[in-house]
């Protein structure tokens, strides 16, 4: 399953079949379905769906890219649809979530110098900001 998962996470969760993921876990479709639930409590459409998520709440929390961009890099037809489906599994709307959650509040000139040294986050980490970290270890 790791095999399938990584595949989907190279891939951000976009243009994926389950034929291609089970024949990246080098099993039969009917097998690979039922590992894959079992595994990671998930459908593969559900576990690629929340990769796509993670990458947009990525994108959205540290950097400046246009929701049109992030949704089209992550394969929504238009921003509408992205923006309905975002809200649908964090509760809030994209622009509101950058808001609340991002943490590029310098200026224009000041994020091309800060991008380049910025960690991608893992896919399925904990939403925990810089600010909740000192909390968590007291």
């Amino acid at each position: 399953m790791l095999k399938a998962q990584e595949w989907v996470h190279i891939r951000d969760g976009q243009d994926i079949s389950l034929t291609s993921m089970a024949t990246a876990a080098g099993l039969e479709r009917r097998t690979f379905l039922r590992r894959f639930a079992n595994a990671t409590g998930m459908a593969p459409i559900e576990y690629c769906r929340a990769v796509r998520i993670a990458r947009a709440r990525e994108l959205l929390e540290f950097g400046n890219t246009p929701q049109k961009e992030i949704a089209q890099s992550l394969g929504y037809k238009d921003v509408a649809a992205f923006a309905r489906v975002f809200r649908k599994a964090t509760g809030l709307p994209p622009g509101a979530y950058r808001k609340s959650f991002g943490l590029n509040v310098a200026s224009p000139d000041d994020s091309a110098q800060k991008d380049s040294s910025r960690p991608k986050l893992q896919i399925f980490e904990a939403a925990v900001r810089p600010a909740d970290a000192d909390v968590r270890h007291r």
